[in-house]
C-alpha cells in the first residue's frame, strides 16, 4: 500500500512537470513571432539617420520590448524599499534557469559593481554558493556586518571605460574625490578569471555605464558573461555631470544593444523601471530614466 501511495505520488509529480513543460513550449511558439519582429526592429534600426531626440524616443521604445521566452524563471533579488512607491534600488533581475548549471556545478562566478550600503544581492549570491567580487571606489561604502562572507571579495576600485584615476562628485554629499577606475576586462584578468564563464554581471555605477559600453563591446570580455543586470541611468542630470550629449548618450545604449545581441549572443531579457525616482529625472518627464535591464547570453 505504502509502495502504491509512493508510485501515485511519483506519477501525479511528472504528469505536473510534463504539464509544465507543454504549457512552456507552447507559449514559447505563441511568443516566437512577437520576439523575431522585437529582435529585427533593433538590428535594422539604422543610428545615423536619427537625431538626439529620435535616438532617445527610439530608445525609451525598443527597451522595453524584451524576449519574453528566454528565461523560463525570472526573478528579482535584493532591493531598499521605499514607503508609498516601492523599492528605490538594488531590486536586481536575475534569470535563475541559467544560474542553476552554474550553481550546480560549483563554477558560479558573480562581479558585481555599485555597492554603497545595500550588499543584499551580494550576500544572497554569496549564500546560494557563487563566488562574488563586489567592487565600489567610493570612501563612503558601508559594509553591513553580514556581508563578511568568505564568497564575497571587497575591492576599493570602480568600473570605467578607461585605467586610471577620476575624480567623481557624490549627489549626496556634494564632496569630490580621487578613485581609482579599471576596466571590466583588467578586473577580471587581474583576478585571474580571463578563461571562466562570468556567471553574472551586476552594473549600477550611477551613469557610468554610458561610457563603458563601447569598451565592453571593444575588448570582447562579454563573450565570457552569460547574464549582465545594468541599471541604467539616462536622465539629464547624469548627462550633465558626465559631460554628455543627448545624442551621444542614446545613440551608445542602442549600439550596445545591437552589437551584444547580434555579435554576442546576448538578447534583452528583462526590463524593471524604477517606481520611486519614476519620471522625474526625465527633463521632458515622460520616461523612466532609472531602469534595470537584463541581458541573457542564448
Amino acid at each position: 500500500m505504502k509502495i502504491c501511495m509512493i508510485l501515485l505520488c511519483l506519477n501525479i509529480k511528472l504528469a505536473l512537470l510534463s504539464k509544465i513543460r507543454d504549457i512552456t513550449n507552447w507559449s514559447d511558439l505563441v511568443l516566437e513571432t512577437q520576439n523575431s519582429r522585437r529582435i529585427q526592429t533593433l538590428l535594422d534600426t539604422n543610428l545615423a539617420e536619427l537625431d538626439g531626440q529620435q535616438l532617445k524616443e527610439t530608445y525609451y521604445e525598443l527597451v522595453p520590448q524584451v524576449q519574453q521566452n528566454s528565461c523560463q524563471i525570472l526573478k528579482k533579488i535584493g532591493g531598499a524599499w521605499m514607503e508609498k512607491c516601492g523599492f528605490w534600488d538594488g531590486e536586481k533581475l536575475i534569470c535563475m534557469d541559467k544560474l542553476y548549471p552554474f550553481l550546480k556545478n560549483d563554477s558560479c562566478l558573480v562581479y558585481s559593481f555599485g555597492l554603497s550600503d545595500n550588499w543584499d544581492f551580494e550576500i544572497f549570491m554569496a549564500n546560494a554558493g557563487c563566488t562574488v567580487h563586489a567592487y565600489d571606489p567610493t570612501s563612503q561604502v558601508i559594509r553591513p556586518k553580514n556581508s563578511f562572507h568568505p564568497n564575497i571579495h571587497y575591492h576599493q576600485i570602480g568600473l570605467g571605460h578607461t585605467n586610471g584615476k577620476v575624480h567623481l562628485h557624490s549627489l549626496h554629499s556634494g564632496d569630490t574625490e580621487e578613485i581609482e577606475i579599471q576596466t571590466l576586462d583588467t578586473l577580471i584578468d587581474s583576478n585571474g578569471d580571463q578563461d571562466k564563464i562570468i556567471s553574472y554581471l551586476k552594473v549600477d555605477i550611477e551613469g557610468s555605464e554610458i561610457q563603458s559600453l563601447k569598451q565592453w563591446l571593444s575588448s570582447g570580455v562579454l563573450k565570457k558573461i552569460q547574464q549582465i543586470g545594468v541599471e541604467m541611468h539616462t536622465g539629464k542630470m547624469t548627462q550633465n555631470n558626465l559631460g554628455l550629449k543627448k545624442k551621444f548618450t542614446f545613440r551608445s545604449l542602442l549600439y550596445f544593444l545591437q552589437v551584444a545581441n547580434g555579435d554576442f549572443g546576448l538578447v534583452l531579457s528583462a526590463y524593471n523601471a524604477n517606481g520611486c525616482i519614476a519620471k522625474k529625472s526625465d527633463d521632458q518627464r515622460l520616461y523612466y530614466s532609472y531602469h534595470d535591464i537584463l541581458l541573457i547570453k542564448q
